[in-house]
């Protein structure tokens, strides 16, 4: 993995790295053997988002450039410069703007199927941008943080996506039509970094000095961990264990 940036998301087999020179790395984890790699960003690429069904993929970077991709083939579906400066995080969901999904049996046990996907980035001038998974096309546009976008996450239902901002707010959105639903305002710097837990009634965020645990429906904080140096966190798949990593390589688990 020379020349490679840190792991930035996996699924069905594949995993996907940011490069170096605005470049993405595709790994086929079963084989153990790299992709040819996908070039079109201008500037560090600084997220990427499968679709939720693992055939497309969205990167975003500093260029302000989105692009999106087949999986399997790594084909250029859409790229798009978004005209609001870096874009910092991508996420994809379902779109629960169209027709009510229909329940079937797709993977695994009882899923959902998609009549399409949505995928949304946060711009350098404070706006979510909200883009169409089939063919890139621009759906609408969301408006309210007076800073830069840093992160994002969709519910657990995805049916609302949380932002967070340099501004040192969380806004949170519905993902049916964009419109704001809440904002979360106690932080005391940029939010760098957001996570709805499993169950998606509490958002974990990073503002830089302090980890939180926040209950959205009381509106109340059940766990704050300062920090100087604070790099980020996990929360393990059953949702009761928020893990801070800082930048002594220290690891701190907390039941919330």
């Amino acid at each position: 993995l020379a020349g490679a940036g840190a792991l930035v998301a996996e699924r069905g087999g594949t995993a996907l790295l940011g490069a170096v020179g605005g470049a993405i790395e595709r790994f086929d984890l079963a084989a153990s053997a790299a992709e040819p790699r996908s070039r079109g960003h201008r500037g560090e690429v600084r997220s990427v988002a499968f679709s939720p069904d693992g055939s497309r993929f969205a990167s975003v970077g500093d260029g302000g450039r989105m692009i999106l991709r087949e999986t399997v083939s790594g084909r250029t579906v859409a790229v798009v410069d978004a005209g609001c400066g870096a874009l910092r995080d991508v996420a994809m969901a379902r779109d629960l703007s169209g027709p009510n999904v229909v329940r079937g049996l797709l993977r695994r046990l009882l899923t959902l199927r998609q009549r399409g996907a949505v995928l949304v980035a946060g711009c350098e001038d404070g706006r979510v941008r909200w883009w169409s998974a089939s063919d890139g096309a621009l759906q609408r546009t969301s408006e309210g943080h007076a800073a830069a976008v840093l992160s994002l996450d969709f519910s657990p239902d995805e049916r609302v996506l949380a932002t967070g901002s340099q501004d040192g707010t969380v806004r949170l959105w519905s993902a049916a039509d964009g419109s704001l639903l809440a904002v979360v305002d106690h932080h005391d710097g940029p939010v760098w970094d957001l996570e709805f837990s499993a169950d998606g009634g509490s958002l974990l965020t990073n503002a830089g000095r302090t980890v939180e645990a926040h209950d959205l429906a009381t509106d109340a904080t059940t766990v704050k961990i300062p920090s100087a140096r604070s790099s980020g966190f996990a929360v393990d798949p059953g949702g009761r264990w928020l893990e801070r990593r800082s930048g002594t390589r220290e690891r701190r688990s907390t039941n919330f």
